[in-house]
Formats: C-alpha cells, sequence, structure tokens
C-alpha cells in the first residue's frame, strides 16, 4: 500500500504529464446520468437518419468519390510509388485511396459500398475519440464521444465517400496512444517511448490523408518538459518523418496538379474556419456565451454591424439550402447578417481558447488540444481555392474533448445535438440532391 508521500509523488507526476489527476484510472467512473443518456441517444437517431439517407441516395459516384476513386485502380497498377504519388487527382494525399483499395473486397468501390464503409470508419473514430475521452479521466467516455456526429459539417463525410474520415480515425487514435504515453512518461516506464511512436506514427498517417494534421506535430513543443521530453521527441520525429518522402515526392505538400492550393493566403477562409467551429463548439458547451452576455453580444452585435456595412463575409450559411429555398433578394441580406453574427461567434471562441490557455495553463495537454485547435482553423488560410464548412473536422475532435470537458450533459445539450443531428442530415440530403 503507498504511502500518502508515495500517493502524492504520484499524484504530481500524473499532473506534470499533462493529465486531469482527480480522474486518472477512473475510466469515466460514475452512473451514466439520464441526461447523457439522452444525449446518446438523439447521435444515435442523428447517425441513424445519415444511414437512411445514404440507402435513398443515388447509385453513383459523387464530388470528392468521383474525383479520388479512379486512384485506387491507378494504385493497383503503379504501387506506392513516386509516379502514383505525382498523378493524385487532388490536394488531399494517398490515405484515401490506401483505404479504400483495402477495403475493396468489402465495397467493390460501389458507391454504396464505399459509403457505408466510411460510415463504419466513422463508428471507429468515435470509439478512438472514446478512450481519448477515458484517458483524460471524463465519465462515462463512450457514451459521450457519439457527440462528434453532431456536428453539421460532418453529416456530408459520414455519408459519402469523403477524405475526411480515415484521417480523422487516425488522429483521434493518435491523441489516445500520446495520451497514454504521457501518462507513462514521469515513470520512465519503457512503454512510454513505445507509445509516443505509435501516436507519432498515427499522427503522421493522418497527415497523409489531410495534410492540415502537418501543424499538430508543431503544437505539440507545448507539453514539452523534463519528464516528457523524450516521448515528444519521439511523437514529432515519427509524425514527421511518415509523410516526408510523400512530400518530396511532391516537392511540396500537395501532389503537382494542385500546387495552386496552397498558393497565397485567404484571410477571409481563415476567419469563416473560426466562425463554423464557434457555432459548433456552442453544441458541445454554451456556459462561455453566459458568463460574459454582455460582452459577447456586443461583440457579435458589432462583427454583425461591420459586416453588413463593409461586406468582409458574404458566403451564405448553409449555402446549398439557402440557394435552393430563399428568395434571391433576401440572400444578400441573409449572407451579411448570418456571416457577422457567424464572425463575432469565430471572435468570441478564439478568445475562449487563448483564455483557456492561461486559465489551465498547468494542464499541458488541454494547452495542447487549445493551440493545435487554433493553428488548425486558421491553417484555413492556406486553402485559398475554396471554403467548405467541413474544413474544420480536423479540429473537431478537439473541441468535442474540451467541451465535454468543461460543460455536463444537459436536457438542453440534449436539444442543441438534436439540432446538430438535424442540420447534418438536411446538408446531407441537400447535397444528394434528396431534397
Amino acid at each position: 500500500m503507498a504511502t500518502p508521500a508515495q500517493s502524492l509523488s504520484i499524484s504530481a507526476a500524473k499532473s506534470t504529464a499533462g493529465i486531469r489527476t482527480e480522474a486518472i484510472g477512473a475510466g469515466g467512473v460514475g452512473e451514466p446520468t439520464r441526461a447523457t443518456w439522452a444525449c446518446l441517444a438523439v447521435c444515435v437517431a442523428g447517425f441513424l437518419g445519415l444511414m437512411a439517407l445514404v440507402l435513398l441516395s443515388p447509385d453513383r459516384l459523387w464530388r470528392d468519390e468521383a474525383v479520388y476513386l479512379p486512384s485506387v485502380p491507378e494504385l493497383h497498377r503503379l504501387g506506392l510509388s513516386r509516379a502514383w504519388l505525382r498523378e493524385l487527382p487532388g490536394p488531399a494525399g494517398p490515405l484515401y485511396a490506401v483505404v479504400h483499395a483495402g477495403l475493396e473486397p468489402l465495397t467493390h468501390l460501389r458507391p454504396w459500398g464505399i459509403r457505408f464503409a466510411t460510415a463504419g470508419l466513422a463508428v471507429l473514430t468515435v470509439l478512438a475519440l472514446g478512450v481519448d475521452l477515458r484517458l483524460r479521466g471524463i465519465r462515462s467516455p463512450f457514451l459521450r464521444a457519439p457527440a462528434l456526429i453532431a456536428a453539421p459539417m460532418l453529416g456530408v463525410s459520414i455519408g459519402t465517400a469523403m477524405t475526411e474520415m480515415p484521417a480523422l480515425l487516425f488522429f483521434c487514435s493518435s491523441l489516445a496512444a500520446l495520451l497514454a504515453a504521457l501518462g507513462r512518461a514521469e515513470r520512465a516506464r519503457p512503454a512510454a517511448i513505445v507509445l509516443a511512436a505509435l501516436a507519432g506514427l498515427c499522427c503522421g498517417v493522418a497527415i497523409t490523408g489531410r495534410q492540415q494534421f502537418l501543424i499538430v506535430p508543431f503544437a505539440a513543443v507545448v507539453l514539452w518538459r523534463r519528464a516528457t521530453w523524450r516521448v515528444v521527441a519521439v511523437y514529432v520525429l515519427f509524425a514527421l518523418a511518415v509523410p516526408a518522402p510523400i512530400f518530396l515526392a511532391w516537392r511540396g505538400l500537395v501532389p503537382p496538379q494542385t500546387q495552386y492550393v496552397g498558393e497565397g493566403i485567404s484571410i477571409v477562409n481563415g476567419l469563416l474556419s473560426f466562425c463554423y467551429a464557434g457555432l459548433v463548439y456552442c453544441l458541445y458547451d454554451v456556459s462561455w456565451l453566459a458568463r460574459r452576455r454582455l460582452l459577447n453580444t456586443a461583440v457579435i452585435a458589432l462583427a454583425i454591424g461591420l459586416n453588413v456595412s463593409w461586406g468582409l463575409l458574404r458566403r451564405l450559411p448553409f449555402h446549398d439550402l439557402a440557394n435552393r429555398y430563399l428568395p434571391p433578394g433576401v440572400r444578400p441580406y441573409y449572407g451579411l447578417v448570418g456571416c457577422g453574427a457567424m464572425l463575432g461567434f469565430g471572435i468570441i471562441f478564439l478568445g475562449l481558447l487563448v483564455h483557456l490557455v492561461w486559465e489551465r495553463r498547468d494542464d499541458r495537454f488541454l494547452v495542447f488540444l487549445c493551440v493545435a485547435s487554433v493553428l488548425l482553423l486558421a491553417g484555413s488560410a492556406k486553402t485559398n481555392h475554396i471554403f467548405a464548412s467541413r474544413y474544420i473536422a480536423t479540429a473537431l475532435p478537439m473541441m468535442v474533448i474540451i467541451g465535454t470537458e468543461r460543460a455536463p450533459d444537459t436536457s438542453g445539450k440534449a436539444a442543441r445535438l438534436a439540432l446538430g443531428c438535424l442540420g447534418g442530415m438536411l446538408s446531407l440530403a441537400s447535397d444528394l440532391t434528396l431534397i
């Protein structure tokens, strides 16, 4: 039996590693509340709704499916060669083709097959996120992780074979391995290095699917401490080593045919990224809005006024639905006011992340999540050719972790998650021209 001094030492070690000490080892101990079951039921219903839409979807390739899926037969013909890498048809990396080549015996590369396979990857991603929550000591982690499904922009990524989900699966897995490695770093266990290498490999694979994740290993510098530097160094080394040969073959961060994607910076796209992130974060945690109600209202009102006056952002929120159902004369005003409100949410959300970095600076892993989220969202400014709300998908798992830690499950949260799920289903139905 450990002495009080030994217990204090172990507790301090875990705190240094960046994991909340009060919940370590609990693994989410405690009976789930009725609100937690309600939130879970909403998310499961939302997922089943997406699957119903997949069954109703046309039996033909759609958007990214039509662009990226032809690279699978080319992979069979050329293998993982320099020639194949340089001929990839879009800016996303080779992970998409590799995953669907591996699943081909099940899907036969048919539209419904690859869509249900992508939905299966989404389920695995939720399970990996549940492990992340458990290692953070959050109660009922596997019941709360499905909240990820409620993010409206993930509806299309779950219901069709887009490029996000394979990368998200490996990224959530990398967070779990990194948390486990940090938890063992203080006690100098050899397993810490093995887990750090596994975390780096998973992150590196995620980078080969969505290059935006390249910023995450650099954000991991905030985890660097005397007791954890070996874990961090191994993690960063492996995370960068995996995609390095691909970038060398491309002579850049994207395939040669799409080098224009990374040219220049679009401030508007960067702002839009924070706008959508601020709105989505409200699904998981609205307490931050109530704490500074007057200030937040003033920021949103000011952002609306500036956007209406200067027209900084003109994108239509839920543009497919807006173009279909709003009268042409109303759309410009809807875009100006809606984008102004979103801009306000984005500014407030950025302020929240900055505040959390200072307020919770002793929790290094939470600081890492906040810094990585800011960098990933800001990275949308480098995708200057077009903006889609699903581009913030890379930051969503971290937003779920942060929001779940800060806010308990309530009936209000279940209602918000229901709205998010409904938004995702409407977006998927609209994109598939089912409505």
